[in-house]
């Protein structure tokens, strides 16, 4: 505690923290909402779809109607809108993070024209390099595929898959690209969804290792940004994370084990045939 009310000091004035935690803050919470929202309604989706190609029944074509174009609209707000505020926050306080995610495994000032023109409309922008920050600071490397495999390239295949299905029920679109991709998508829809998921949380949670509340300025002596913070290690603010005991360990893994397992057998129980969730009740 004692470290952030020091770095907290830094600051000009008190209402430069509390602007910057309350915007991001919201950003970061609506974000991880509507990921959870996404990743529910595709296993909803993904089901309904699986039950549709077996039974045609009525009620199925009236929830992929709705479903699969809400789904495909709110992946659009998650990465075109939410994702690009949580983007601009870390280009102007991490850019260290930024660097990790990106992939950008050099020294130095380099330009990196795609980043560049997401980042500032400019392909010719230059981006100091993930190797010119020391090691001890530096994210996980790994962390850039989660961001751009996991994250932004399952969460495309999603917008895209989805929004296809939608156009196909909704309107009749695409008839003879959509149905071959019916059967696929009720497996690939909710397998999308969960990478995406994974991919924003460890992107996230790792992609800022040691610190939080991080914030950088420039250097006087033209070097990198200083990128100063909160540490999460040792000597800084507890971070359970960090600091698992053995019996702790297990739990979190169990945990984790389970609930997706415990879907799986819920999506077997629905997808059975006949259901087996029905014979149970009909045998109680």
């Amino acid at each position: 505690m004692a470290g952030a009310i020091y770095y907290i000091a830094q600051w000009a004035s008190p209402s430069d923290e509390w602007n910057q935690f309350w915007w991001g803050a919201n950003v970061f919470i609506f974000h991880g909402i509507l990921a959870a929202v996404i990743l529910s309604w595709s296993g909803v989706l993904g089901v309904t779809l699986a039950l549709y190609l077996r039974e045609k029944k009525e009620w199925q074509t009236k929830v992929l109607r709705l479903v699969a174009p809400v789904v495909a609209i709110l992946v659009a707000i998650e990465g075109l809108l939410l994702g690009h505020f949580q983007g601009e926050l870390v280009v102007e306080h991490d850019p260290l993070k930024l660097a990790a995610l990106e992939g950008m495994f050099w020294s130095g000032l380099k330009t990196d024209p795609l980043t560049g023109l997401v980042a500032y409309g400019n392909p010719n922008a230059q981006f100091w390099g993930y190797y010119s920050w020391p090691a001890d600071i530096r994210p996980p490397e790994w962390v850039s595929v989660f961001y751009l495999g996991f994250m932004v390239g399952a969460g495309i295949l999603l917008g895209i898959l989805t929004a296809g299905v939608g156009l196909y029920f909704r309107w009749g679109l695409f008839k003879r690209i959509v149905p071959p991709l019916l059967k696929p998508s009720a497996y690939l829809i909710p397998i999308l969804a969960a990478l995406a998921s994974i991919g924003g949380a460890v992107s996230a949670e790792s992609g800022r290792f040691p610190f939080i509340l991080v914030s950088s300025s420039p250097d006087p002596n033209g070097g990198p940004p200083i990128i100063t913070g909160v540490p999460v290690y040792q000597g800084g603010l507890f971070n359970p994370t960090l600091q698992l005991t053995p019996w702790l360990t297990a739990l979190i893994i169990i945990v984790e084990v389970a609930m997706p397992a415990l879907a799986g057998y819920m999506v077997y129980l629905a997808l059975a045939s006949p259901p087996k969730i029905l014979k149970r009740y009909i045998e109680y």
